[in-house]
């Protein structure tokens, strides 16, 4: 059971930071997400309210702990 559990959760772990918004930010430009957009537009993109969405349709699960925020894939 222990290896399920460890294997499961390293499939799950989408990694860590210290706020919901640097997290986001970090994924987007992980995936390039804004690579077609004028950098004096990207300010504009609220990365804090695309966490807010892939939480709320499901997608990921954040928890914070002692400061940080760790994220994983539901």
């Amino acid at each position: 059971m222990t290896n399920f559990i460890h294997e499961d959760f390293q499939d799950k772990y989408a990694g860590k930071a210290d706020s919901k918004r640097e997290w986001g930010g970090n994924f987007i430009d992980d995936l390039g997400i804004l690579k077609d957009v004028p950098e004096n537009l990207r300010p504009y993109f609220d990365e804090e309210q695309y966490v807010r969405d892939m939480e709320l349709n499901g997608d990921i699960a954040l928890v914070e702990f002692d400061g940080t925020v760790y994220a994983f894939w539901c």
